[in-house]
């Protein structure tokens, strides 16, 4: 699916990205304008720790081995002040899980407080051809006080995109 205006939607309504990922089962690519392709050798799978990237994990994990491609996990917060040690363990206990589960995972933990600039950035120094998220939809209140992290993602990533629905299913 090609970028255009459209797709980000704003505020009140919805883009044709989001409309399709609220529709399908299957994960939805995002080509940004200008990316040379086909070849991908490298993705990286932004998680935010939710037990349902476990689910998606395992079928980027299909995905990849089809494609002959190395898989990266990125956890990536904003900084803080004072350290979350709940969070630290929470990291640290789902990164061990995953690569316990996929021993051929590599796991990246960063501080950023932009979030897409800073995967941007990991997917340039690994040579990333693939950035993967999955896809949540929030509560109309989450919109007035926050960016749309999809939004944000079509906007300013050069790497192209493979978003995973709320809900994916298998595919073959």
């Amino acid at each position: 699916m090609g970028v255009s205006k459209r797709s980000y939607g704003d505020l009140l309504f919805d883009g044709e990205v989001k409309a399709v990922l609220q529709l399908v089962a299957c994960p939805v690519l995002v080509i940004p304008a200008g990316w040379p392709g086909p070849e991908i050798g490298h993705v990286i799978f932004a998680t935010d720790l939710a037990e349902a990237d476990v689910r998606v994990i395992a079928e980027l994990v299909r995905l990849s081995a089809r494609l002959k491609a190395r898989v990266s996990l990125s956890h990536v917060s904003r900084p803080v002040l004072i350290p979350d040690f709940a969070e630290e363990l929470r990291t640290s206990s789902f990164t061990d899980r995953v690569m316990h589960l996929y021993p051929g995972i590599g796991c990246s933990n960063l501080r950023a407080a932009n979030v897409m600039g800073a995967l941007e950035q990991l997917s340039t120094e690994k040579h990333a051809d693939l950035i993967e998220l999955r896809y949540r939809k929030h509560p109309v209140w989450y919109r007035l006080f926050n960016e749309n992290p999809l939004k944000e993602a079509m906007q300013h990533s050069q790497t192209p995109l493979l978003i995973f629905p709320e809900n994916p299913g298998h595919h073959d």
